[in-house]
C-alpha cells in the first residue's frame, strides 16, 4: 500500500480551490468588495496561479517516480517511465476526446472542432496552433502542455545531472 503524501495533497486542493474559484470570479462579473484598502475578492485575480502549482507539483512528483525506477541503463528508465505516463494519462484522455466529439457532433455542447482539430488533438499538439489551442474543451490545453513536458522530462534529468557535473568538477 502507498504512503499518502498529505502535503501533495493539501498542494492540490489549494490548486483546485485557486482555479475554481478564478473561473467562478470570472463568470460572476469580477466582482470587487474593498473594505480598509483590502478586495476580499482579489485572491481570485491571482487563481490561474493554480495551474502553476499543477506545473509544479507535477514537476516534483515527476522526479519522485523518475528516482523510484530502479534500472541500471537509461534506456530502460526511459522506458519504463514513458510507459507508466502513457498509460495513466492516454486512455482517459482519449475517452474523453471522444465523448467531447460526439457531444459536439450532437449539438450539446457548442464549440469550434473539425477533422484538424481531432487529430492536433489526438497527437497532443494542438497546443501549438491558436485555432486549436482551445477547441474541442477549453481545459484539454493543460493536457498538451503536461505531455510535452513528461516527453521532455527524461531529456531535462540529463542535462540536469551534466550541469550539475559540471558544477561539481
Amino acid at each position: 500500500m502507498q504512503n499518502r503524501l498529505f502535503y501533495v495533497d493539501f498542494i492540490k486542493f489549494l490548486a483546485i480551490t485557486l482555479v475554481t474559484g478564478y473561473h467562478v470570479w470570472r463568470t460572476i462579473g469580477f466582482p470587487k468588495t474593498e473594505f480598509l484598502g483590502v478586495d476580499f475578492w482579489g485572491i481570485w485575480k491571482n487563481g490561474y496561479m493554480g495551474c502553476d502549482l499543477f506545473f509544479l507539483l507535477s514537476g516534483y512528483l515527476c522526479i519522485r517516480s523518475w528516482n523510484k525506477i530502479e534500472s541500471n541503463t537509461f534506456s530502460k528508465k526511459i522506458k519504463i517511465f514513458y510507459k507508466s505516463k502513457i498509460l495513466r494519462i492516454i486512455p482517459v484522455y482519449y475517452i474523453s476526446l471522444i465523448v467531447w466529439y460526439f457531444l459536439i457532433k450532437e449539438g450539446i455542447a457548442v464549440k469550434p472542432y473539425n477533422v484538424k482539430d481531432l487529430i492536433y488533438h489526438l497527437l497532443f499538439i494542438h497546443t501549438f496552433d491558436k485555432t486549436t489551442f482551445f477547441s474541442i474543451s477549453g481545459v484539454f490545453w493543460y493536457i498538451g502542455v503536461q505531455i510535452h513536458f513528461y516527453l521532455l522530462f527524461p531529456f531535462i534529468v540529463i542535462l540536469l545531472e551534466k550541469i550539475n557535473n559540471i558544477l561539481l568538477f
